[in-house]
């Protein structure tokens, strides 16, 4: 008798789950507003190899993403010592399957540091061979938190990038931190430009 019911509480438990599953289970939510649908791709947009382009095809926009992290100053490790880290996500996205030329490059970028550094002043100048292509003073994106990073995004046109990228001489100035490109992060930008399917 003990095992029939044992039996009988194994097959209620078995139909139970079951239900769970085809609940969990079912079709896709309709497609958010296309706000909510850039910030999930932002999510998603990920490069975890600082210094190699990454190509990624995002299925459910049908969009190919390439992108490049190039740590400015510091590195990763230094996060989370709270020390001062500043890095770039040079960022564009085409259409289909593979990497179009696009009209325009994002360019973000992140500081982390024991207390905001930008918070007064985070105008950014881009500075190629002396030629200033950028001026720009970006808010802090939606989503920064002051007391730990602080997220600015701009976009360049194409052309700028690939003047920027091919410059002997490459300048980034956020606020009061001026960094000249060496030239493996002036590589990254390149090797990103190649992704290019011409």
């Amino acid at each position: 008798m003990r095992n029939i019911r044992l039996l009988f509480c194994l097959g209620l438990l078995l139909v139970v789950a079951g239900s769970f599953d085809s609940h969990a289970q079912t079709p896709d939510a309709p497609p958010a507003k296309e706000a909510e649908k850039v910030e999930k791709v932002e999510k998603t947009e990920k490069v975890p190899v600082a210094g190699k382009p990454e190509v990624i095809w995002l299925e459910h926009r049908d969009m190919t993403v390439a992108s490049v992290l190039i740590y400015l100053v510091g590195e990763w490790e230094g996060i989370r010592e709270y020390k001062d880290v500043l890095q770039l996500v040079a960022r564009f996205r085409s259409k289909g399957r593979k990497v179009a030329q696009p009209a325009q490059v994002e360019f973000g970028l992140t500081s982390y540091s024991e207390k905001p550094k930008y918070a007064v002043d985070h105008k950014l100048t881009l500075i190629a061979d002396g030629q200033t292509i950028l001026t720009q003073d970006p808010p802090p994106t939606p989503g920064s938190n002051s007391s730990i990073s602080e997220h600015y995004r701009i976009n360049i046109g194409y052309e700028d990038f690939v003047k920027f990228a091919r410059a002997n001489r490459a300048v980034i100035k956020l606020g009061g931190t001026t960094v000249e490109l060496t030239p493996e992060m002036s590589k990254s930008l390149k090797d990103l430009d190649a992704t290019i399917v011409r």
